[in-house]
Order: C-alpha cells, then structure tokens, then sequence
C-alpha cells in the first residue's frame, strides 16, 4: 500500500469510526434526557466527566489501532482488516455502554436498564395505589439486588450518576414472602 493510500484510509476510517460512536454516545445521552423529562420515570447514567473522559480515551485508543494497522509494513491484510475491525467493534460498544441509562417508574414499578433503545434488564415489581414492594440492596459496584433478583446496572468500572434513583429504589417497602 503506497503512503498516500495508507495515509488516506487512515484519515477515513478514524473520521467514520469517531463520527459514528459520537452519535451513538449523543443518542444515548439525549434519550436519558428525554426519559429524565417525563415526571414519572428517575434516570440514573454515568456520571460526567467520567463518561466523556472513557469516551475519548477509548476513541484514541481505536484511532491508534487503526494507525498501528494501516502503517504496519508486515501485516497480512486479513490480520489488518481483523485489527481496525476489533479495535471498531470495541469502540462502538463501548460508545453504547456510555450512554445506557438506568429508568426506574416509582409509580407502575418498573424498572430498566436501556442501551439506546434496546432494553438489557427489565423488572416489574408488585405495587399497589400507594406503594411499590422493592427490598433494594444497592450496595454492589457491578451488582444490584432487586427483590431477589440480581441486576447489574454498570459493564464499566466508572461511577454512576444514580442518587435520586438509589433513593426511589430505597424508599419501598420491604415485604417478606409470608406477607401479602
């Protein structure tokens, strides 16, 4: 591959990988911001600056796997195509994983875990006109239990913007099994 082809494919493909996983992330994001505007539903995310400063930094390590792949001399072309496509592949998701959000509906007791518009986790739990029965146990970093049932509502090790949600979870009733 002559340097002006290398050089040019190296420019397209770091441009069409860092504009598809902004828009990804920003998709993410605007649909937390829609779900947060909605009275009933309490929206946890990752906390900024956490989920920017990952989101860059897994872009520039995308972008310097794809530099390491185009100029490498003494690459076989499937191994550098296997290469860009791993380093995309991780880039992309983790652009999804940054912008999930976390909806908890205190009122219909609900509650979901979303990647874009694709739910991961979905719970319902048993409610009346006054109350919702969670027994929530949310001190776990990547494990949540919710009424017996394990969620886990961060893949990354970043903190999560989660305060008014971990106090609606909390705020329910706890009911043992022999109580209606």
């Amino acid at each position: 591959m002559s340097p002006r082809r290398a050089r040019v494919t190296f420019a397209l493909l770091v441009t069409s990988m860092t504009v598809v996983d902004v828009a990804v992330f920003c998709f993410g994001r605007w649909i937390n911001d829609i779900q947060r505007q909605e009275l009933f539903w309490v929206v946890a995310e990752y906390a900024q600056p956490w989920a920017t400063l990952c989101f860059v930094i897994v872009v520039l390590l995308a972008a310097f796997a794809f530099w390491r792949a185009t100029f490498a001399a003494n690459l076989a072309a499937s191994k550098r195509v296997a290469y860009i496509g791993f380093a995309g592949l991780v880039s992309l998701l983790s652009a999804i994983e940054l912008g999930m959000g976390i909806y908890y509906d205190h009122i219909r007791g609900e509650f979901r875990i979303s990647e874009l518009m694709l739910e991961r986790t979905h719970l319902e739990f048993r409610h009346t006109t006054d109350d919702v029965f969670v027994c929530a146990d949310l001190n776990g970093f990547f494990t949540w239990r919710l009424n017996e049932n394990a969620v886990h509502p961060r893949l990354l090790p970043l903190p999560l913007d989660d305060g008014a949600l971990k106090a609606k979870l909390s705020s329910g009733t706890c009911r043992g099994p022999e109580t209606p």
